[in-house]
């Protein structure tokens, strides 16, 4: 896609698509939506979890996603035997689907952290709950809240994440701002309610049965239920991707040391210069971990978690996933002319086709035979 003079920068604080990645003017701290996928790729490769299930948001980001997790799972083997889509509505006929072709028993989410949750509940009123390993293409254990409910359910859960580092400075302002002041933005307050589950407003106590205690020398950083959003770090680092890509803009218009905007930025070329640098670029965090940025995308580590801290059950793994789900038969008939071979390949499972005859014709006078083995 060629660059469009008129474009604006376009900064994402998550994993990017492919086809977005693909725009010039857009960027993201985070590592695409591929590379992800190839990380979860890598773990059931690694955990030879060869036939798995997708249940996935509706629409055409969650087929897309769909469609690159099939794409890279095939390069290592990897079966997705059947889609699942998610348009609300409660999730019972999935978990039912899923339970039909339980010979697939790894199912991989790709569905926001409120979704898998109502998921993981109505999967694990089934009685095929225990049966099942979970894998979340998207990130859920962080969220302390989400971390304490997956202790409580029998599914073996996995997550693939990207590893986002906290911000001390971010959580000391939080900590010093005070609820129910003159200073304090209105849905803060609401946040602190909810955080403490108590109202503010003793003549306005909604859902609250308790009015808030101690507000002064409470602060929302201190309750067990607060949960900054996980995103925070990427969206602060997402200001210092702009900042930076604009420092470097600057500096090759202006030079080095530059005092404010001179004449030369504006230049024709300043626009284009400024969104290359947003695309290629590195900087440093508040506690000076390197960004790099490399084809508008981030470059950061992702990892794989178990958040309820569990590894899955035993006897799962004491019966492995055949890698190999083919047996061949091999015969060989002379003819006059040709050696033909057949082989006849019958698949063991709904992923692969159930047979498959591969017909093989060899001249006769080629020499097939080498210290008695079949080359």
């Amino acid at each position: 896609m060629a660059f469009d003079g008129d474009s604006a920068a376009q900064l994402s604080y998550q994993p990017v698509n492919d086809a977005l990645l693909e725009n010039p003017a857009m960027s993201s701290v985070s590592p695409g939506v591929s590379t992800v996928l190839r990380s979860v790729v890598a773990f059931a490769s690694y955990r030879k979890w060869r036939y798995t299930q997708v249940i996935s948001e509706n629409g055409v980001l969650g087929q897309e996603l769909v469609k690159q997790l099939k794409r890279e799972g095939s390069k290592k083997g990897i079966c997705v035997g059947a889609e699942h889509y998610y348009s609300g509505g409660g999730f019972q006929q999935i978990v039912d689907a899923a339970a039909a072709k339980m010979e697939a028993k790894i199912l991989i989410l790709n569905l926001n952290p409120m979704d898998a949750r109502e998921f993981l509940v109505a999967l694990n009123k089934s009685d095929n709950a225990g049966n099942f390993i979970v894998f979340s293409a998207r990130t859920l254990s962080m969220v302390p809240s989400f971390a304490q409910f997956t202790r409580t359910i029998q599914t073996a859960l996995y997550a693939a994440e990207v590893i986002i580092t906290a911000s001390p400075r971010y959580l000391s302002f939080l900590s010093g701002i005070r609820a129910n002041s003159t200073d304090s933005n209105p849905w803060f307050d609401l946040w602190y309610e909810q955080v403490f589950s108590c109202s503010l407003d003793a003549d306005n106590m909604r859902q609250y049965t308790e009015v808030c205690s101690d507000v002064e020398s409470t602060p929302i950083t201190s309750s067990p239920q607060f949960e900054p959003n996980f995103w925070y770090m990427n969206v602060i680092n997402s200001v210092r991707l702009a900042a930076s890509a604009l420092h470097e803009t600057l500096e090759t218009f202006c030079g080095e040391g530059y005092n404010g905007i001179c004449t030369n930025f504006y230049n024709d070329d300043m626009r284009a210069t400024f969104m290359r640098n947003l695309r290629d670029i590195t900087f440093m965090d508040e506690q000076n971990n390197e960004i790099e940025i490399q084809n508008g995308q981030g470059t950061v580590q992702s990892r794989v978690f178990d958040p309820s801290r569990v590894r899955p059950p035993t006897p799962f793994f004491s019966h492995k996933i055949s890698t190999k789900p083919f047996f061949y038969i091999l015969k060989k008939i002379h003819t006059s002319k040709f050696l033909v071979f057949f082989k006849i390949t019958f698949c063991k499972h709904f992923c692969c086709p159930k047979v498959i005859i591969v017909f093989i014709l060899i001249p006769k006078a080629v020499n097939l035979y080498s210290s008695g083995n079949l080359l």
